[in-house]
């Protein structure tokens, strides 16, 4: 493998593992109840679920792509004894892990000798998780009003 295949391969293996040390690998075996008043929450956040689970799915298959493989990565801990939850108790740790993936997405995309297929997927992956984003904090802030 080249030199810059090798450099892409670790780009994204970073991202692969930013991505399962969110909430967002858990999020779909999770029991979440909504607000009665919002009960769209759990449409939004089962909609985020799949879609975080189709980005690291992108990033596996641009790895072996790549001719690389993905390197072994635990998911985030923190978010093990979680299984029955509210929608408000986790909308805003969501929310800071959506920014951070956007901020890692931002900072890899950055480097000007990545290739067109591997910018294709980042700006596919940052696209869909700004709208996310969007959605975490409209659900975030009618959660605050119904307070």
């Amino acid at each position: 493998m080249n030199e810059q295949r090798t450099s892409i391969v670790d780009i994204l293996n970073r991202l692969y593992a930013a991505e399962m040390h969110t909430l967002l690998p858990r999020l779909g075996d999770l029991s979440i109840s909504a607000s009665r008043r919002n009960p769209r929450q759990a449409v939004v956040l089962r909609q985020l679920a799949q879609e975080s689970k189709e980005h690291r799915e992108w990033l596996i298959e641009a790895i072996e792509s790549n001719r690389g493989s993905v390197l072994p990565v635990s998911m985030d801990i923190q978010s093990a004894a979680l299984h029955y939850v509210s929608a408000s108790a986790v909308l805003p740790q969501l929310e800071r892990n959506l920014e951070q993936l956007l901020a890692e997405y931002a900072e890899a995309s950055r480097h000007r000798w990545l290739d067109s297929a591997t910018l294709d997927i980042f700006s596919r992956i940052s696209r869909r998780y700004e709208a996310s984003l969007d959605q975490v904090r409209q659900s975030a802030g009618q959660l605050q009003q119904s307070s």
